[in-house]
């Protein structure tokens, strides 16, 4: 029969090896959900207005010349712009705040011809000054779709 003391020590190994696996997989989880800079990475956060969401999620992608530089944090229709209900507020990594200017340009984009709907930011032309925390950035309306698709019925019947 084990001594109290033999019990305990062999608990308290089971405790410690319990808490070193739990740390490993949480770990293992943040490195593979592709977070840049961890917990305590500064982030700002900046927001466009859209005439329509085009299937954008929470969590997509917000790309500046095709590196990502954070995600989207929330989606809402709001009343105010009448013309752009919706409001598409994003976590951008405070390392990439020099190269965000006030009129930079956010469009909708799709991966692929069938993927997934991400914010692409294009400063090519942008000339304002750096952005700040919770500041707008306008916006390219680019044609969906189903855009393309109505446009170019009215054109075949007008032909026919």
């Amino acid at each position: 029969m084990p001594s109290r003391q033999e019990v305990q020590w062999s608990q308290l190994k089971v405790g410690v090896l319990i808490i070193v696996a739990l740390s490993a997989v949480v770990a293992l989880i943040f490195l593979m959900s592709g977070n840049r800079g961890g917990f305590f990475a500064g982030k700002i956060t900046v927001r466009s207005y859209f005439e329509n969401s085009a299937g954008l999620k929470v969590g997509a992608p917000v790309n500046l010349d095709g590196v990502t530089i954070g995600n989207v944090k929330a989606i809402r229709i709001v009343s105010q712009p009448r013309l752009t209900p919706v409001e598409v507020i994003m976590g951008v990594s405070d390392e990439y705040r020099g190269r965000l200017f006030t009129d930079s340009r956010t469009s909708l984009t799709t991966v692929g011809v069938l993927g997934d709907t991400v914010v692409d930011i294009d400063n090519r032309m942008a000339h304002g000054k750096p952005v700040h925390n919770d500041a707008i950035l306008p916006t390219n309306e680019t044609p969906n779709l189903q855009d393309v698709i109505q446009s170019s019925q009215t054109t075949i019947q007008k032909l026919n």
